[in-house]
């Protein structure tokens, strides 16, 4: 019977102790340390359980932040916590137990604690699906069973921006009434909704439209506008403008400005420039065009490492503080040796940075060295698919 409770996350610590706790009495649920809108939600979650629970926030408990003890014995249960989201963590993983065994749950004790500081999660919102508010809701739900503390709504085109109704008048967009109702729901649960607008590539949406087109890369009279503003000083006030509108609509202090992918950079309007200076130097300058004023905001800005991962010689000249560069892969590392020697020299004769097909790990190296902050974001490869890959 031990062997088939599931967990998820999996604690650090579990051990089964001899009895079970039998559910079926009144609910009974006492609380004691500080007081705050998660404990009221650990407690809220608990209200159905049949059951005596204590529940006890104590700063002074030998746990890492988030962090929680959970023991249930033959008298009833208590869960012990360092801060209140840790407490609500705790009551998320009774309520797995109690799901799995009611109405006996065995005997136990767990200590958990997250790895990680920030564990988030983003959801592209803007590549022909938009999820509706009844799903963004059982997405944040599952999220705080899961002790993710942050979630991201990848943004190109799908914000009501009072504006720009030309842009996102088909595309079933969030307004800013729904963003700040989705920002409550996950305050309550202990997450930090980031506010995600991409801002340099994938902007084919927007520049596909006239009134956008002059701000392209590719420049009007070119084949199309591409996917790529231009880096410019219009480009970086419009950017600028979207964010101004949308960031109120959120309590974090956090914003990711995307600007991956910008795949036609040094094709069009900046073409000379990028001759003269270098692709990885004009990139580099207008992405600091965007981050500089958001940090005299007092905001942390989160942006794609992929372009500053191919010119490791300019990390060092990234802020180190209010910035975190996001180092994003979809594959397992490689050993370079297992990949015929003509396609690495094909990638590199592309400007691809081979080193970083060996994964997380030098793209961490580089950050680190250089004191500049950084995420890892694995991803899940879902896009065209059913299921993923």
């Amino acid at each position: 019977m031990k062997g088939q409770l599931h967990l998820l996350p999996r604690p650090r610590e579990l051990a089964f102790e001899s009895g079970v706790c039998a559910l079926g009495r009144a609910p009974s649920i006492s609380q004691s340390g500080a007081r705050d809108a998660l404990t009221a939600r650990a407690e809220e979650r608990l209200a159905g359980l049949r059951a005596r629970v204590e529940l006890r926030v104590d700063e002074a408990l030998s746990l890492p932040a988030e962090g929680f003890e959970l023991v249930i014995d033959h008298a009833g249960i208590e869960i012990a916590a360092r801060d209140s989201r840790g407490l609500n963590w705790g009551a998320g993983a009774l309520l797995q137990i109690a799901l799995q065994r009611d109405p006996t749950l065995p005997c136990l004790r767990i200590r958990d604690w997250p790895e990680l500081a920030e564990r988030g999660y983003m959801l592209d919102v803007s590549r022909d699906r938009v999820p509706t508010m009844a799903t963004v809701a059982e997405i944040v739900d599952l999220l705080e069973g899961l002790r993710v503390n942050q979630l991201q709504l990848y943004t190109e085109h799908t914000f009501a921006y009072r504006d720009h109704a030309d842009v996102w008048r088909d595309a079933s967009p969030f307004t800013p009434e729904e963003i700040r109702t989705i920002d409550g729901w996950c305050a309550a649960r202990g997450i930090e909704l980031v506010p995600n607008q991409n801002g340099f590539g994938h902007m084919e949406r927007w520049l596909k439209h006239a009134r956008y087109a002059p701000l392209a890369e590719l420049g009007e009279g070119s084949a199309g506008p591409g996917t790529t503003l231009a880096p410019t000083p219009d480009s970086v006030a419009f950017v600028r403008s979207l964010y101004a509108e949308l960031l109120p609509n959120f309590r974090s202090r956090k914003l990711n400005i995307g600007c991956d992918e910008p795949f036609e950079l040094g094709r069009g309007r900046s073409r000379q420039r990028c001759l003269d200076e270098g692709k990885g130097r004009v990139y580099l300058d207008h992405l600091l065009q965007l981050i500089r004023p958001l940090q005299a905001e007092g905001r942390t800005v989160q942006f794609w490492g992929d372009i500053i991962g191919q010119h490791p010689e300019l990390i060092p000249e990234l802020p180190r503080e209010r910035l975190v560069a996001l180092a994003w892969g979809y594959e397992a590392p490689l050993e370079l040796g297992e990949i015929p020697a003509q396609i690495v020299t094909a990638l590199a004769n592309a400007g691809a940075d081979v080193e970083a097909l060996r994964g997380f790990a030098v793209q961490a190296q580089r950050y680190g060295a250089a004191g500049v902050p950084f995420s890892v974001c694995p991803g899940t490869s879902s896009w065209l698919s059913l299921v993923g890959r």
